[in-house]
């Protein structure tokens, strides 16, 4: 391998807290296995992420493993186009799910009954630029509600990923959220502090969604929260996926899912982000043959 592949551009934006804490241990493990690292961090548009790996701007980037399959298909947020993405593996984020959760006080229980009687809330979502803004979007739009511009009309306010939202939820400062979290995150926190609804999302707005962003339909399991006696569809949230161009030649590819594996410091990139070689080909994403050459040689 030419000296000059040795040296990495790490695609970031300024936001994104998970992803950055990936992209910074998946930075630390190729730094020890003698790659030189530059992480280019600019930007809060995380589905343009793929985009700067496929136009070569970048090697390497986080987002989360839907992403990948979306890109790599023209599909969800990325319809349309197709981007020359791989994985060269996923970091796993277990149990976490997409909570639509309001105030148990407002007495609504689904999405048909929100769309219905049109509460003046503040609600809390991700950007449009990132995948889990787009598909609570669909989820929304899919029930009748246009987030974008309903939640005004009904005379409340769309919270863009405010820090906290579990503090805010828990003094009454927001209403309501339509994020990913996992059941011991923020929704915890705020059903501790005040009683909460978790509405279901329908069943065939749940397929159609799952089918165009490759996120699987779950059952948020029953009495995961006080309060929530019985399971509840929603969709779950896809793991994380280190990817790279499919054209980084298989090599290098290799070289770098076995730095994931060999020279990282921990296997664990949070405390709720796993690394494990028995999972990491796993990926909706397409996975490139030189990172599936190396995990099928480790785990023979």
């Amino acid at each position: 391998m030419a000296e000059a592949s040795r040296e990495l551009r790490l695609a970031a934006i300024e936001g994104g807290p998970n992803f950055w804490a990936v992209l910074r241990w998946a930075a630390e493990a190729f730094d020890r296995a003698g790659f030189r690292t530059v992480v280019l961090r600019r930007g809060s548009d995380a589905i343009e992420l793929l985009d700067r790996v496929g136009r070569g701007d970048a090697d390497v980037t986080v987002t989360i493993d839907c992403a990948g399959w979306m890109a790599a298909g023209g599909r969800g947020a990325y319809r349309g186009r197709t981007l020359p993405i791989a994985a060269l593996g996923v970091a796993i984020h277990p149990h976490h799910y997409f909570f639509a959760m309001v105030r148990a006080d407002l007495g609504i229980t689904s999405f048909p009954e929100l769309a219905a009687r049109r509460p003046a809330l503040s609600l809390c979502v991700r950007p449009a630029g990132y995948v889990a803004g787009a598909i609570a979007r669909d989820v929304a739009r899919r029930h009748g509600i246009d987030l974008d511009t309903d939640i005004a009309a009904w005379g409340g306010r769309l919270e863009i990923a405010p820090p906290d939202p579990g503090r805010r939820l828990a003094l009454g400062e927001i209403d309501a959220i339509l994020l990913e979290s996992t059941p011991l995150g923020y929704p915890l926190f705020a059903t501790f502090a005040r009683p909460m609804t978790v509405l279901p999302i329908d069943g065939d707005a749940a397929r159609e969604v799952s089918a165009e962003y490759g996120v699987p339909v779950v059952q948020i399991p029953a009495r995961s929260l006080p309060g929530q006696e019985s399971p509840v569809t929603t969709l779950g949230a896809t793991n994380y996926v280190i990817a790279v161009h499919r054209d980084m030649p298989d090599d290098m590819a290799r070289d770098l899912a076995a730095a994931l594996n060999e020279s990282s410091a921990r296997h664990y990139a949070s405390e709720d982000i796993f690394y494990s070689l028995r999972h990491a080909g796993e990926t909706v994403s397409p996975l490139h043959p030189g990172a599936a050459r190396y995990y099928r040689d480790a785990t023979r």
